[in-house]
């Protein structure tokens, strides 16, 4: 007999993960690992230049049963992103707001049979399907609105402390409607479990410390 089909997880990062040169990415490439070979079948979708899928094949074959990529935006000059600041959403967040990106979560969630999908950090919510079809889930690395907070305190004259000022209050909108639409969220530590709890009404939130 065939030893019956396991459930299939999708997770989404807006990041590629190698090298494991940062924290966030380090964090999440250990959980695929953890997860890959387990109860489920790991299905990554990300950005993904097709130099980067060849040269770091082993490593996403350790992570992930299947890589589904799509490709990054070309680079933009910064007075092109400078516009972003007056996008309804934070700056970081219209970064990852991809058309491509869009596309490759809503085919792959379109799938038969996904039972779970993953998003790694809040950032990559701007990706989701107006509706989703499964269960699903939020890794958050931070509370997101606090960096900003922290931009404007150090902010070195009024001008740029408006701009984190502003970019804060965006974040705080987004970082709460995001974090709503799952179906439970991930911290990295109590405290910012905390956080969400408090800040933003998310019930359905756990800790997994980073130490």
């Amino acid at each position: 007999m065939n030893a019956p089909a396991r459930p299939r997880l999708v997770f989404v990062s807006p990041l590629f993960l190698f090298p494991n040169d940062a924290g966030g990415k380090i964090r999440t490439t250990n959980i695929l690992r953890g997860l890959k070979g387990g109860a489920f079948e790991i299905i990554l979708v990300g950005v993904a230049t097709a130099e980067q899928q060849v040269r770091w094949a082993t490593e996403l074959n350790s992570v992930c049963d299947e890589f589904v990529p799509w490709a990054p935006q070309p680079a933009r000059a910064k007075w092109q992103r400078a516009g972003d600041l007056l996008d309804a959403l934070p700056v970081n967040v219209v970064a990852d707001r991809t058309a491509a990106g869009r596309r490759a979560v809503r085919q792959v969630l379109a799938r038969p049979g996904i039972d779970l999908v993953v998003f790694d950090f809040v950032h990559s919510a701007v990706l989701c399907p107006d509706v989703l079809p499964c269960a699903s889930l939020c890794f958050t690395h931070n509370v997101e609105a606090e960096i900003f907070a922290r931009h404007a305190n150090l902010a070195s004259n009024l001008p740029r402390r408006l701009m984190w000022q502003s970019q804060h209050r965006k974040m705080v909108a987004y970082e709460r409607t995001a974090l709503r639409r799952f179906d439970a969220v991930i911290a990295v530590s109590e405290r910012d479990a905390a956080k969400f709890r408090a800040d933003y009404a998310i019930a359905d939130v756990a800790a997994i410390p980073t130490g």
